[in-house]
């Protein structure tokens, strides 16, 4: 997401922890204990290493609770730690995150968001309450537990939402908050249970798993032209650009790009940017039914190719495969091995190599992989 943070509005509230904006427009929230992190930020706002610093310290002798916005190439970004919280709102996405287990994250705000405006909130573990009136964020130092900023002219809310996540490994979560406005809790509703229209005797349909909405994302490296890679990577995967000392060293989160292609042996090819289901009919998988997976149809001549035979797994920068219990096996041949083949277990999988062969029923398929751990 592009972000003038130089212009944006911000308003902050409440007085358990500090607020800070700095020249470049930087936007901080920190718990009371936060002035050693505020004067780095102030002291190497314009140096480039400036993320790497503040990382550093919010896993060493950091606050107990702390955000900050930034801009990299004029995307937005937010740093984390603690027990900081951090929300977006535009029209088409609400997303809450936090850091969990004690990890520093650090998030490209723009992935998924299709607009330019936007609000964001900052704000210690909880909401502020009974909280003295909002007072605008300027350039320096005021007492606050709550942040908001609208981007690209958004209106700033007139309401306060908290909004309880649960974290995930990278550190990220997303759901829809409920609004909490401030005043007197109202008396709860009676409990009025509506009578089960559903027959004691019937059983509910299962349902599918939601599909994937937006990126998957993942930890890892920009280059100079801010493309998303792998942490090891010699060069971005999309243009080129060999990385070194023009990348940051710190991981951030976000969105995966392809990992490569699959190429069988009549020259289709297969973008990696989602798991596959490899088969004569995989359409009938219920992950692929459920939108978490797509059909890789094949035939063959052979008749030994099951419906549902394998399956292609992609987990953060990984790509595995797996045999789907088919009736003859699949089979894999590492790089340079020749002819070498050996039969993958049913529901285990291998983690694939650049240049490996999958070998199910009587077709074979090439592994050319962007990225390698």
């Amino acid at each position: 997401m592009k972000a003038d943070l130089y212009t944006a509005h911000a308003r902050t509230t409440g007085d358990g922890g500090l607020a800070h904006r700095t020249d470049a427009g930087f936007v901080v929230l920190t718990s009371a204990d936060g002035d050693s992190i505020i004067a780095l930020i102030e002291d190497k706002q314009n140096e480039p290493d400036l993320i790497d610093h503040v990382v550093a310290m919010a896993q060493t002798s950091g606050p107990d609770a702390f955000a900050m916005l930034f801009t990299a190439g004029g995307e937005l970004y937010v740093i984390a730690s603690g027990t900081a919280q951090i929300a977006l709102t535009s029209p088409s996405v609400h997303s809450s995150m936090r850091p969990i287990d004690g990890q520093v994250l650090v998030h490209a705000l723009g992935a998924g968001v299709n607009e330019t405006a936007a609000n964001i909130r900052l704000h210690l573990d909880a909401a502020p309450r009974d909280a003295r009136p909002d007072v605008d964020l300027l350039a320096g130092t005021v007492e606050a537990d709550w942040v908001e900023v609208g981007i690209g002219g958004a209106a700033l809310t007139a309401d306060r939402s908290d909004a309880e996540v649960d974290g995930t490994a990278d550190g990220t979560a997303s759901e829809t908050a409920s609004a909490q406005p401030a005043g007197p809790t109202p008396a709860p509703a009676p409990d009025i249970t509506p009578p089960d229209p559903t027959p004691a005797t019937a059983t509910p349909k299962a349902q599918p798993a939601p599909a994937q909405v937006g990126p998957v994302m993942v930890l890892g490296v920009a280059c100079s032209q801010a493309h998303h890679n792998h942490p090891d990577a010699v060069y971005c995967s999309q243009c080129g650009t060999k990385m070194g000392v023009h990348h940051t060293v710190v991981l951030i989160n976000g969105p995966r790009p392809p990992l490569g292609v699959l190429v069988v042996d009549d020259g289709t090819t297969y973008s990696l940017n989602e798991d596959l289901v490899i088969g004569r009919e995989p359409t009938s998988h219920p992950d692929v039914i459920a939108g978490t997976a797509s059909p890789m149809i094949l035939t063959d001549d052979t008749l030994s190719l099951s419906r549902k035979h394998a399956r292609i797994v992609l987990d953060d920068w990984l790509v595995g495969v797996q045999d789907l219990d088919s009736s003859n096996g699949t089979y894999l041949s590492r790089a340079g091995q020749s002819e070498a083949w050996t039969k993958i277990a049913p529901s285990t999988t291998m983690a694939l190599e650049p240049g490996d062969r999958i070998r199910v029923g009587g077709r074979i398929i090439q592994v050319e992989l962007h990225h390698v751990r």
